[in-house]
């Protein structure tokens, strides 16, 4: 049986949209900009459909797409990736933002996705993933 407070999936042909709102003084919304939202707003470069778990921090938020099964070692969909948008003051995006010490935007963090990432979590000012490489055994690492 599904896991409480779940849903059945949409049919193929609707869209998901992920949505946004509350403060985003450092971008953590991933909508592109830095105002703050008392509605939601739309994520637009992010396929919702995609996304299995969402984990927010203080001024950050990491987005888990598709889903790696570490009993098989076999990905369903094929990729598997983290995105984060927010702050990056402390590195808890993961990732270099050119000349910023934020993103508006959701964007890989390209060196999480080695790793095949299985589940995610932020702190404060921090984030962490668990991962099921190719061992396949869980092993948990801080991306910053």
């Amino acid at each position: 049986p599904p896991p409480p407070f779940s849903s059945p999936p949409p049919p193929e042909d609707e869209m998901l949209v992920l949505m946004g709102f509350g403060a985003n003084g450092r971008g953590q919304l991933g909508v592109g900009d830095t105002r703050d939202r008392r509605e939601p707003a739309a994520v637009a470069n992010v396929d919702g459909a995609a996304v299995t778990s969402i984990a927010c921090g203080r001024d950050h938020t990491l987005l888990l797409l598709g889903h790696f099964n570490a009993r098989i070692g076999a990905d369903t969909p094929d990729d598997v990736s983290i995105l984060s948008a927010g702050s990056a003051a402390k590195g808890q995006i993961g990732r270099f933002v050119a000349g910023l010490d934020h993103s508006a935007e959701f964007a890989l963090i390209p060196a999480a996705t080695p790793y095949r990432p299985v589940a995610i979590a932020a702190g404060e000012e921090s984030s962490a993933f668990i991962s099921g490489a190719a061992q396949r055994i869980p092993f948990f690492y801080f991306i910053f």
